[in-house]
């Protein structure tokens, strides 16, 4: 399936709405209230149908007390906090060996 470059940034921002927006733990509903949404436009945000208006993304933002560009960042999926010492302690040591053996 071709999923065309404007899809996928529509994908990724809904991902990390709805990321940042359960990292409050917050259900859409709650969500929705907060930014003076319709739960099931932020549903549709959220799984990559539509984009949020420039309004409606200024409020979604001061919200969620972050910057817009992190909602565009790939590397804003991985929750760090999740990871825990030894895998992280793992995955540097897979790097570091990775790098010897070049």
């Amino acid at each position: 399936m071709f999923v065309r470059k404007q899809d996928s940034i529509k994908i990724l921002l809904g991902k990390n709405i709805k990321l940042n927006r359960q990292r409050k733990n917050l259900t859409q509903a709650e969500f929705a209230d907060a930014v003076s949404c319709d739960v099931k436009y932020i549903g549709d945000v959220e799984n990559g149908w539509f984009y949020p208006s420039s309004e409606l993304l200024e409020r979604i933002v001061a919200f969620l007390d972050v910057p817009v560009s992190s909602l565009f960042d790939p590397l804003n999926q991985i929750d760090i906090s999740s990871t825990s010492e030894s895998s992280a302690q793992k995955m540097n040591t897979a790097s570091k060996d990775k790098s010897r053996n070049r």
